[in-house]
């Protein structure tokens, strides 16, 4: 949080990443619970930092990209030509991570790297769909926060809905 203050100048911003990476990884340590299943402590650490580490990546470039953005154009636009223009260097770190996860799951007998393996490559998948989905959202709706929250953001002014 502490790097993303200081990255970007910002209050809020990081609140929102953090928020948006932090949900990601809950909601992917909630699939076992849900399923009955446990986790062992050492797969449980070992996905929360390699989640978070490739949540705050693919966070982190989008971000840079939509306030890049921002500063030119409505909000909106921003958000979909901020998708557009990061989706593929996104899809493609994550897909990485997740073929390789999965086939560490396939190809493994130990049960805990099964887990581990499992976990990372759905987490991988939940951040980027929470990065493409939820963090755009965020930004539109929170808008006017982030803009009285961070120092000289100089977004652009337009017309009533920006």
């Amino acid at each position: 949080g502490a790097v993303l203050l200081v990255m970007f100048r910002s209050v809020s911003i990081p609140v929102i990443l953090i928020m948006a990476i932090e949900v990601s990884i809950w909601m992917n340590e909630a699939v076992p619970y849900l399923m009955g299943q446990t986790i062992n402590f050492v797969a449980f650490l070992v996905i929360d930092a390699v989640q978070l580490g490739a949540a705050v990546d693919y966070a982190i470039i989008f971000t840079e990209e939509y306030l890049a953005r921002r500063r030119r154009m409505p909000k909106a636009d921003a958000s979909i030509q901020s998708i557009e223009k990061t989706a593929q260097p996104i899809m493609t770190s994550s897909s990485i991570l997740i073929l390789a996860c999965l086939g560490i799951y396939l190809s493994v007998s130990s049960p805990m790297i099964q887990q581990v393996g499992m976990l990372i490559a759905r987490g991988a998948l939940i951040s980027v769909i929470l990065i493409f989905f939820v963090l755009p959202l965020l930004f539109t709706l929170l808008d006017g926060f982030v803009r009285v929250t961070s120092y000289k953001i100089g977004f652009y002014r337009g017309g009533p809905k920006d």
